[in-house]
């Protein structure tokens, strides 16, 4: 794969919790429709709370962010917010940072940090309980509001789609264009009260190095060296040759990373991965859509085996330990205590569509030789040991890819 430059570094934080207990409750945020008022516990900079309301505002484009210390992605945007303050400053923008750090010294961590980051806007604490967080469905930071001079919802999205168009359309009272939601299709908030919430991270770069890799610890999850149809197949848990581009993507290699709390388990690792499903494609400017499309595919199909062949063997074992398959990278291909479907899918890195239907069950010694070039050589060793494989045209799962259209991105989750 190739080595590119380290250009971009985007991080997701979300508050996690795993409990069953977790309170949900609909709110009504709707682009175009009144945006829901503010419910504010100090002020930090700028005037007092109590002159801090959207009705109050009314007649004033409004951006509210919504930020905390421990964001980095947060505090990252500072610059960008402060130059856009300094352009609009007398021109009928005000922008409010809602801060939803909580506990009895959050005040005192939000003033110290901004010593050393200073922030532009009128800087605030969410209510107790972040009320008008839950209000914004402001679940992934950092997240910036849209609110038109008429007080109506405009758009949720991040302060770097930020700019003068954005906030030149919304003066002259238009839509700012970056609108996340449809208009008729309200958002669903989900949040729980938690004293001390479980944090769980997610980071995308662009990666140096050379190689890939995939890797999952208790604490840590993630690929390294992966482009972007690499990542698809990782996340969706799909051989390559099932996805389908629609269109041409950058040729960069990225690392994705996940990290979380020892305690969530399995349950909690496999809603990380659904939350990376959700949030990877559309960063990457991605729309994955799942179907169907007739394609060529590998059928497998026990004959005579598993036997052993001139060279090659396929032998059932006893399931007495661990499995392990590996290669030398020369044509040749062993495997001690694997399921079979697990040695078919080693082979899906030739990056073709592979049906098992030997109805084989439980665990297998192998041995293949085949010419490393191609998939076609293996089909030989498979005879050897008793299974045929035929080459078929079927109608098979598939997922397409396509580039993110700014339509595709208003119905994206997260913003």
């Amino acid at each position: 794969m190739k080595a590119i430059r380290l250009k971009t570094l985007i991080v997701f934080i979300f508050l996690f919790g795993m409990h069953k207990n977790r309170a949900q409750q609909n709110a009504e945020l709707v682009i175009g429709k009144p945006a829901p008022e503010l419910e504010l516990s100090e002020s930090l900079q700028g005037p007092s709370v109590d002159q801090i309301s959207l009705a109050k505002l009314k007649g004033k484009v409004v951006v509210l962010e919504f930020w905390a210390t421990w964001c980095g992605p947060c505090v990252a945007a500072f610059p960008h917010i402060n130059e856009l303050v300094e352009k609009y400053k007398d021109k009928g923008v005000v922008f409010i940072s809602i801060s939803i750090d909580e506990g009895a010294n959050a005040s005192e961590k939000i003033k110290t940090l901004l010593k050393t980051r200073p922030l532009k806007t009128f800087v605030v604490k969410d209510a107790e309980g972040n009320l008008t967080q839950k209000k914004y469905n402001a679940v992934g930071l950092p997240t910036t509001i849209l609110i038109d001079k008429n007080g109506n919802l405009d758009a949720v999205t991040y302060p770097t789609k930020l700019n003068e168009e954005v906030l030149g359309n919304l003066l002259a009272g238009k839509p700012s264009g970056l609108a996340k939601q449809n208009a008729d299709k309200p958002a669903q908030v989900i949040t729980e009260k938690k004293e001390n919430p479980e944090v769980f991270s997610v980071s995308l770069k662009e990666f140096t190095g050379q190689g890939n890799s995939k890797y999952s610890f208790k604490t840590v999850l993630g690929v390294t060296g992966y482009n972007s149809v690499d990542l698809i197949e990782w996340l969706y848990g799909v051989e390559v040759a099932r996805i389908v581009l629609k269109d041409s993507f950058q040729e960069k290699n990225w690392k994705c990373e996940a990290k979380f709390p020892e305690q969530i388990g399995k349950a909690g690792t496999e809603q990380i991965m659904a939350c990376l499903k959700k949030i990877v494609p559309p960063v990457l400017g991605m729309k994955v859509t799942e179907g169907k499309q007739k394609m060529e595919v590998y059928v497998f199909k026990c004959v005579t085996g598993p036997k052993k062949g001139r060279k090659s063997y396929l032998q059932k074992v006893e399931d007495d330990g661990g499995s392990h398959i590996s290669s030398s990278g020369d044509g040749f291909m062993a495997a001690s205590r694997a399921e079979f479907q697990g040695i078919v899918n080693w082979f899906s890195g030739y990056e073709v569509i592979l049906i098992n239907e030997t109805g084989l069950s439980g665990k297998y010694d192998c041995n293949f030789f085949f010419k490393e070039e191609s998939f076609e050589s293996a089909i030989e060793s498979f005879r050897e040991c008793g299974i045929e494989i035929t080459k078929e045209k079927r109608v098979v799962d598939v997922l397409f890819l396509s580039k993110l259209s700014e339509t595709d991105s208003a119905t994206s989750t997260g913003h």
